[in-house]
């Protein structure tokens, strides 16, 4: 308590309560004048209540005027106190004047309480030049009683007429006498679920009343009864088929037939209460949105200023709050030039609609770099100056998109190369899909194909039942097939040997096969060198669809991974890209060794190749890919081994040229 009043006149730690309204001027002041405006008078009135006191001498109880000044200048001084703290939080010396304030206020309280009987008592100088006034009156109006009787009744029977007009029209309205109902107007037979009023009348209003409230309506009819006013009151009812209500009702005294009565007025208000329950919903959703920071949210005016955003907008655009309660925060100033343009297409459809689709852009973070966003908005409902935006950084997604397009464009080339026959099929057995090649060595259209009649099975003659169901089980046991020959029958009904591969696609119940025709042995190493081994994921429509993409990239590294021939994605320094194991298990390296950069086609190619190679090279650069070759490579052990090799010549950018050859030992 000591260090309390030590304290009195010190700020201390606290917060000035300026900063309660955000230091806005146009709230601060709205407080500061209104409460100085209200001091004003609270300090003018005790001191004419004083000047009253003093010059009427007469008037009893002179000492309530003192107290009652005493009471409101305390009063005036708590809000003067409200504009001190505003800038200068001496919140102790303002409990202490609260406390005075409190002290008085009580005081006169009980002091008012103590006289009121005794003040009520006491006749007033216009009470009793009105006693006067009406024993003089008294005697004309013995003289005009007929007439004036006469007239009220001619008068009440129209006003009753008119009230009983305005009354079946407007709100619903019971009577009730001594708790039971007397009269209902239409409206009110309908909104207690009745037919008629007759079904009402003699019913007992508690019957309506809804037991969380049968105390308070109890307290109120005895209350009108007694003839107070009361104000209009919020309550349930039960109608007669059981059903609540929320209704809204006033009660007032009132005579039917002659007779003391109580009037309820009634309105339904449960399409009210049902709306505003539908906006607390929405705003506690919309409040937990804000505050779970799932994705970026921030409160805007036209004019680019950011009033409100929570901590994952903040983290998005790099910014603090303090920057925020600064103002240091504009959504127009943080949009780079190049999406202006797209900001006032959002700004013409919230202008129309009120909300904008969803669109992506950039923001300027604070540190200067730029964040992808997809953004979308809306105003606030009753303003056409503010709103509320939801922001999600797609910073991942945007180089998701741009591997999977990278990988695309590699995948798509290799099975536009038609250098071997690549097929798809569904687990149904028909060929969804094929390339050139594979149409070329079957013998049909790509119409025929497209018409959906290609079914491998019907492709393959008898015999081959054992090792198809053979690969079948392979399938679904290691989701591949290693390579096997058989046969197709081609359209002219001739039949093609081919050596077929497969494996099924990662999360999918296709399946990828890639068909090499052998008709001739010696044939295969002529017609490789115009065939490539790729894998190409069938959609026209690369940029639509992501999962089109990474479907692409399974399908090529399925074939990539499946080791049937060897592939290798290298560059003309001699590095070798990408390459796979079938290639490392020809010529005996470890894939450490590879990706710790000990292995250079040049330097395993033997001397005597060194011609071949750079006239192979020469080819490539003139005509985009070389005829398929035979050479040989070093292996790690020193031996030789015997290769055919193709190339397809392949550039990823304006300044590298990267390739890739499929290698098949001889």
């Amino acid at each position: 308590m000591k260090e309390f009043f030590e304290k009195l006149f010190s700020a201390g730690d606290f917060m000035p309560h300026g900063h309660c309204y955000f230091w806005e001027s146009d709230i601060l002041w709205t407080h500061v004048v209104s409460d100085g405006l209200i001091g004003i008078s609270y300090f003018v009135i005790p001191l004419c209540l004083i000047f009253i006191a003093r010059r009427r001498i007469d008037i009893q109880y002179r000492w309530m005027l003192v107290l009652f000044g005493i009471f409101i200048y305390s009063c005036g001084t708590t809000h003067l106190m409200n504009i001190i703290t505003v800038w200068n939080p001496l919140y102790r010396l303002e409990g202490i004047i609260k406390v005075i304030t409190a002290i008085s206020s009580v005081g006169t309280a009980f002091a008012l309480i103590k006289i009121t009987p005794k003040a009520l008592a006491i006749p007033t100088a216009k009470e009793w030049l009105d006693v006067n006034m009406e024993l003089k009156a008294q005697e004309k109006q013995l003289q005009e009683k007929d007439l004036a009787i006469q007239q009220s009744e001619q008068a009440l029977r129209e006003s009753e007429e008119r009230y009983n007009t305005l009354r079946d029209i407007f709100d619903s309205v019971v009577i009730h006498q001594d708790n039971s109902i007397v009269y209902a107007n239409p409206a009110a037979v309908s909104l207690l679920g009745a037919r008629e009023a007759k079904t009402l009348i003699g019913k007992s209003v508690m019957d309506f009343v809804h037991p969380e409230f049968t105390g308070v309506i109890k307290e109120r009819v005895q209350a009108v009864e007694e003839g107070q006013k009361l104000p209009m009151i919020e309550q349930k009812i039960i109608r007669l088929d059981g059903t609540e209500t929320d209704i809204e009702s006033l009660s007032v005294p009132f005579t039917y037939n002659n007779r003391s009565a109580t009037q309820v007025i009634i309105r339904d208000i449960s399409e009210r209460k049902n709306q505003e329950r539908i906006l607390r919903e929405s705003e506690a959703k919309f409040r937990g949105l804000f505050e779970s920071n799932m994705i970026g949210t921030l409160f805007w005016e036209i004019n680019g200023k950011v009033t409100n955003a929570n901590d994952a907008l903040l983290e998005m655009i790099g910014y603090s709050r303090s920057d925020l309660h600064q103002g240091r925060i504009d959504w127009v100033q943080m949009t780079p030039e190049e999406y202006k343009e797209l900001d006032q297409e959002a700004y013409r459809q919230i202008m129309s609609t009120g909300i904008h689709a969803p669109y992506e852009k950039a923001y300027i973070r604070k540190d200067g770099t730029q964040v992808p966003i997809q953004v979308g908005g809306a105003f606030i409902k009753g303003y056409t100056d503010r709103g509320v935006s939801y922001v999600i950084d797609i910073t991942e997604r945007k180089k998701q998109e741009k591997e999977l397009r990278e990988s695309e464009i590699k995948f798509r080339h290799l099975f536009e190369l038609d250098m071997l026959g690549v097929i798809f099929s569904d687990a149904n057995n028909n060929i969804t899909d094929a390339n050139d090649a594979f149409l070329q060595t079957i013998g049909y259209s790509r119409e025929e194909l497209n018409s959906g009649v290609l079914q491998w099975q019907q492709l393959t003659p008898p015999g081959y039942e054992l090792q198809d169901q053979q690969a079948i089980q392979s399938l679904r046991t290691t989701g591949s097939v290693s390579p096997y020959e058989k046969e197709y029958i081609r359209k002219d009904g001739t039949k093609v040997p081919i050596l077929i591969g497969a494996s099924l696609l990662k999360d999918t119940r296709s399946v990828i096969a890639f068909v090499l025709d052998i008709t001739e042995q010696d044939k295969v190493r002529k017609e490789l060198k115009q065939r490539a081994l790729e894998l190409q994921v069938l959609n026209a429509e690369l940029e639509e669809s992501q999962e089109v993409l990474r479907l692409s990239e399974s399908r090529f590294r399925r074939m990539f991974e499946s080791d049937l021939i060897g592939i290798v994605f290298w560059d003309k320094a001699g590095n070798f890209l990408e390459v796979n194991n079938l290639f490392l298990q020809t010529i005996g390296y470890t894939r450490e060794e590879w990706e710790r950069g000990e292995i250079n086609w040049i330097a395993i190619t033997p001397p005597e190749y060194a011609a071949l190679d750079q006239q192979k090279l020469a080819e490539m650069d003139e005509k985009g890919m070389f005829s398929s070759y035979e050479k040989e490579y070093f292996c790690k052990d020193g031996s030789r081994v015997s290769i055919l090799l193709g190339v397809p010549g392949w550039k990823v950018s304006l300044t590298e040229a990267y390739h890739i050859f499929w290698i098949l030992p001889t």
